[in-house]
């Protein structure tokens, strides 16, 4: 099922990349975006984790291993279904939040490989060493998978039909996220007071 899901996509897409991108800017990202993005991805996958894990974090995680661990790389013994589908599945989001602040796809793919490691090295040390084949299979098929998901998308988000359009939120739900051209401040006057406001646009 998961493989027709896969062709599915794939044969959908290659229709969709004719289509012009509208909604993604291949901006230069100024350097605090650069490093508030990259933050903003490594607050969510502790959280994501310790959801995850906590049983293993209370059992086996410590201040000990997170130290010792990062440097006892391993080829894991996960499944193969673990290793390829939900590590490839994960990396997509990677891929696919990191073009939604608008950067290129090479840059996507790099910043997706930086988290990648990020979660392998500083993260998931807490209760085992990092895995040679996660560190690179997460960035690289999740990447491959997002820029299919993405093209997927944007075909949907094109059609004339409300109720089709919706679906491209669901297979990128970054889309919901403004672009950073599209969030500013301002500053007005009301009578005496001085009011700031944002400004987000869809």
């Amino acid at each position: 099922m998961y493989k027709i899901l896969i062709v599915c996509l794939f044969m959908i897409s290659m229709e969709a990349n004719a289509i012009e991108r509208k909604w993604f800017n291949q901006n230069d990202v100024p350097g605090r975006e650069l490093s508030a993005n990259f933050w903003t991805v490594f607050g969510v996958q502790w959280l994501v984790y310790y959801i995850d894990q906590e049983d293993t974090i209370r059992e086996h995680g410590s201040f000990e291993s997170w130290g010792s661990n990062i440097f006892k790389t391993t080829f894991d013994k996960d499944d193969y279904h673990y290793n390829i589908y939900k590590h490839t599945f994960v990396g997509q989001y990677y891929y696919l939040f990191y073009r939604s602040r608008g950067y290129s796809q090479r840059d996507s793919f790099l910043w997706s490989f930086v988290s990648s490691a990020a979660f392998e090295y500083t993260i998931e040390t807490l209760t085992e060493p990092p895995s040679h084949q996660d560190v690179y299979q997460t960035p690289v098929y999740g990447s491959i998978l997002g820029y299919y998901t993405e093209s997927l998308s944007d075909y949907l988000h094109d059609s004339d039909y409300q109720f089709i359009r919706l679906f491209s939120y669901l297979f990128n739900p970054f889309r919901i996220l403004p672009s950073t051209k599209d969030v500013y401040f301002s500053a007005n006057m009301i009578g005496n007071q001085k009011v700031v406001g944002v400004h987000y646009a869809f």
